[in-house]
């Protein structure tokens, strides 16, 4: 493993101990792993102090970047994948606000999502209202 340049709390496997690693489980524990991993993503990006958290200590750029990877990796569930998507809709469109402040975060999300009618999107900005 290797710590991340600019992002001490980040690591990274290096790129000859992944391969490995991914040629030893077998193509459909792989697709399960890959799955299960974006809906942990999900899960913590759609839960308001974990989302201002990572913003703040990470930046805005690798938080986009773990979502992209969710995406990717998502699977079947495409309303979750839906809501998923919305979310970092408005976080991409947000960037050079959230880059310079993030504590615009409430302010963007309610700016972006606030019409929305998504079950997750709804939930947390409710949460993002007590915050």
């Amino acid at each position: 493993m290797e710590k991340l340049e600019g992002d001490a709390s980040a690591i990274r496997l290096h790129p000859l101990v992944r391969a490995f690693a991914k040629r030893l489980l077998p193509e459909q524990q792989r697709a399960t792993f890959k799955s299960t991993a974006a809906k942990n993503l999900e899960i913590a990006v759609f839960d308001y102090s974990r989302l201002q958290n990572e913003l703040e200590k990470r930046g805005i750029k690798q938080l986009l970047s773990d979502m992209e990877v969710a995406i990717e990796w998502w699977g079947e569930d495409t309303e979750s994948l839906w809501e998923l998507e919305l979310l970092y809709g408005a976080l991409r469109l947000s960037f050079h606000q959230l880059d310079r402040d993030s504590n615009q975060l409430t302010t963007q999300l309610f700016g972006r999502l606030a019409s929305r009618k998504e079950s997750e999107i709804k939930q947390l900005l409710k949460q993002a209202a007590i915050e």
